[in-house]
């Protein structure tokens, strides 16, 4: 049977409830419309003409334009619920510019509450629509089956990451053996895809393509792509290979990797966006840090604030404000209790006895990070970022993950909103990296939003 007659009913599924979505929003921005037109001469100065009408009609149609162009529709976003956000973020932003400058270029004068309304109020409407979308078809497909995963090849470290992930998201994990040379590649591969119809996988891992040519790579990952299926293979290049550009030289294809996009026309925007947000923070917050304050003193003994050496930008020290939340004199006892990193850290977290019970309500709400918020007005911190690293945690960290420290740190990030402490060593440091490499502001309003959630139910915080 050839390949392209491997067709595998997870792609139609998904297209399905694509089509479910793409209806949802499609209503959700005719309903915007029809409030914007009934409110469009609310504002001092404003008037209505054919020109408004137009550009109101025109409204939903550029914003489903901009969710189309940038992928807010594709498949990929069932793999990841950032990515679906940050897409439908950036259609929005779009359409704002699209929308302000025909505005100005046709001289039409629109409420600013109707713009507002229109857009801000758009975008978190359908932000909350995604998020319902996502919950409700999760709930959908842990009912009908459970996911299959698909790894070849041997690996044991990379295995034993992968089955730590399956059981995260209620995947069941398939092995089989990698290819080896000298056996026939096209029999190897039509026996997969064969067995593949039958378990129906939705991810693919190659652990080592050390064997396979470039050739035999680009016929798996086509020959699952016919069956609906993700293909993961091994990075060589590092996680900066996700800031590649394809050119062609001659007839040969080259991967041109660039710098991270952090560059110093974004730390403007990010700073300016740090400092308000957490300007207005401490605003709200300083009735509660007096409430706080006093009832630490009444519990325990000791300052009310914990401050530490930590790693900031360009590995600067900088001091890093905690409420306190453990007896006076603990991080004498920290190497003795805690220990090195490992896998079983989050263990030993969960039954630290340093940690007094107050201190324990003020962790598992992440409440004793509040004071931090100074740290990102007097900007040593910013909101997002790695999470900051003792001086005497630097000789563990890996060859690279030094490149962690070219941003600020943040009081939130990756990290803080993928299980916290219950995540290795080695993860965290992974993710950090990410961070660095793929950053966006659309990134961080993303993460934000995930940790509002982390916050209110204390994963992997201890």
């Amino acid at each position: 049977m050839s390949l392209q007659h491997l067709v595998r009913g997870d792609t139609l599924w998904k297209r399905t409830q694509l089509n479910f979505l793409i209806a949802y929003e499609s209503i959700l921005l005719v309903i915007l419309m029809a409030i914007a037109i009934k409110v469009r001469n609310l504002g001092i100065g404003t008037h209505s003409d054919y020109k408004t009408e137009i550009l109101l009609f025109a409204f939903p149609i550029i914003w489903l334009f901009a969710l189309a162009v940038l992928g807010a529709w594709d498949t990929d976003i069932f793999e990841s619920r950032t990515i679906a956000y940050q897409r439908l973020i950036n259609s929005s932003l779009i359409t704002f510019l699209i929308f302000s400058s025909a505005s100005y270029i046709f001289k039409i004068s629109i409420s600013r509450f109707v713009v507002l309304f229109s857009l801000i109020g758009g975008t978190i409407a359908h932000l909350v629509l995604r998020f319902i979308f996502f919950r409700v078809l999760s709930y959908k497909v842990h009912d009908d089956a459970q996911p299959v995963w698909l790894i070849l090849g041997e690996d044991p470290e990379k295995e034993r990451v992968l089955e730590k992930l399956a059981a995260v998201n209620n995947a069941r994990v398939n092995c089989h053996y990698s290819y080896k040379s000298g056996d026939s590649f096209e029999v190897w591969l039509l026996q997969i895809l064969e067995s593949a119809k039958v378990s129906n996988p939705s991810n693919i891992y190659i652990l080592d393509s050390n064997h396979l040519t470039t050739e035999d790579l680009q016929a798996i990952v086509w020959g699952f792509e016919t069956l609906g299926a993700s293909v993961y293979i091994p990075d060589k290049l590092g996680i900066a290979a996700a800031q590649s550009t394809n050119v062609f030289i001659g007839n040969k294809a080259w991967a041109k990797i660039q710098t991270p996009s952090v560059n110093d026309s974004m730390r403007v925007v990010k700073r300016i966006f740090d400092f308000i947000a957490a300007a207005i923070a401490l605003i709200i917050l300083l009735p509660f840090f007096f409430l706080i304050a006093l009832t630490i003193k009444i519990t325990s003994k000791g300052s009310i604030f914990y401050i530490q050496k930590r790693i900031g930008r360009d590995d600067v020290l900088f001091n890093f404000p905690k409420f306190r939340t453990m007896y006076q004199g603990a991080e004498v006892e920290r190497l003795s209790i805690l220990g090195r990193p490992d896998e079983t850290m989050a263990e030993r977290y969960k039954s630290d006895p340093r940690i007094t019970p107050f201190g324990r309500f003020l962790r598992r709400f992440s409440i004793d990070e509040m004071p931090q918020f100074a740290c990102v007005l007097l900007g040593t911190m910013s909101l997002v970022g790695p999470r900051p690293v003792m001086p005497e945690e630097e000789p563990q960290m890996g060859r690279i993950d030094f490149r962690r420290h070219i941003v600020k740190p943040g009081l939130t990030g990756i990290w803080q909103t993928s299980g916290r402490k219950e995540t290795t060593w080695e993860e965290r440091m992974a993710m950090d990296i990410e961070y660095v490499q793929k950053w966006k502001f659309t990134l961080d309003l993303v993460l934000i939003g995930h940790t509002f959630r982390s916050i209110i139910t204390g994963e992997g915080s201890y």
